[in-house]
């Protein structure tokens, strides 16, 4: 139900408008017989849709938070900006890869991150795709796949990152390296 109350499809807000003009043009401006009811059924669904239209461009829901949450790690990543990449992770984050853990903690994660990306110059990173899941009523995860250019040429890296909300703020609790290193366009 939320989702149809703040980020409402662009299809119900299109067939509430055209019912809703529709309704009024036969209630009030069709012919010399006018219907208030029939007008007036056309004025609330019109109300109805800019209601939807406007609740779902004002309220970010936890699902659109996510979202640009891990458009945000990715890029802070890619300007090396350590201190929003901070706090984008929870204290006790931790990289898997290969199903191992690779970096356990904050600290470590934020260690190996300007080691690889020293390492890497300065690689441009594209986020492709950020498709959400909800995993618990307070934790997300999401599949982010992002082009990373680098010398070599462009690779794909695929991961499943595990958002935790603490009060109002979504952090990165386990980011899981699903695939790395397939250039785009082969499988």
């Amino acid at each position: 139900m939320e989702d149809y109350l703040f980020d409402t499809p662009i299809w119900l807000l299109i067939v509430l408008g055209a019912a809703g003009l529709l309704f009024l043009w036969g209630g009030f401006f069709r012919g010399e017989r006018k219907d208030k009811l029939l007008g007036g059924v056309g004025i609330a669904l019109l109300l109805i849709g800019g209601t939807l239209f406007v609740l779902s461009r004002v309220v970010e829901t936890d699902k659109e938070q996510v979202v640009r949450r891990s458009r945000e790690l990715v890029a802070s990543l890619e300007a090396k900006d350590w201190p929003t990449l901070t706090e984008h992770l929870t204290p006790t984050a931790e990289v898997i890869h290969g199903g191992q853990p690779f970096c356990t903690g904050r600290d470590e994660i934020l260690d190996k991150a300007k080691y690889y990306m020293n390492l890497a110059g300065n690689p441009t990173l594209k986020v492709s795709k950020v498709e959400p899941h909800v995993t618990t009523g307070n934790t997300y995860t999401t599949e982010v796949s992002v082009y990373v250019q680098t010398e070599k040429g462009p690779q794909l890296v695929v991961t499943d990152v595990t958002w935790k909300k603490d009060g109002k703020i979504w952090s990165a609790q386990e980011i899981n390296v699903k695939q790395i290193g397939v250039q785009p366009g082969t499988k």
